[in-house]
């Protein structure tokens, strides 16, 4: 069966704006201040810079974000902007080329019974039973 792939490409912008989100409502918020610049690697990973005051001077701190945060925070952005994403695909975060990417995997869904009809034996079939 053939199996169907995406690959949903976020502009900068609007990775900003997915992990700013989900960083706002998430139970272990993964970094603090605001962001002002974001590093993607091949790994996958991002490293986001922030800005956070502290003492009366800005300071500037580096934060990898976890692999399942900004997976979370890529799938709440597709949901809130009605992007449709098939629950039962597997997802997964990707750097394509420098772009930030959700990738998503959807197998064919197999049949759960063989819906094959089985003749029963000595039935007449011409017969509208």
């Amino acid at each position: 069966m053939p199996r169907e792939r995406r690959q949903i490409i976020f502009s900068e912008m609007e990775l900003y704006e997915a992990l700013l989100a989900y960083n706002r409502v998430a139970e272990q918020p993964a970094f603090e201040g605001e962001p002002f610049s974001l590093l993607l690697t091949r790994e996958p990973a991002i490293t986001l810079v922030t800005r956070v005051y502290d003492r009366r001077e800005w300071r500037e701190e580096k934060v990898k974000l976890p692999t399942p945060f900004i997976l979370e925070a890529m799938i709440r952005f597709c949901i809130a902007n009605t992007i449709s994403l098939p629950r039962r695909a597997s997802k997964r975060f990707l750097v394509v080329q420098n772009e930030a990417c959700l990738f998503v995997l959807l197998d064919p869904v197999k049949p759960t019974a063989d819906l094959r009809l089985v003749a029963t034996a000595g039935a007449d079939p011409n017969s509208r039973a």
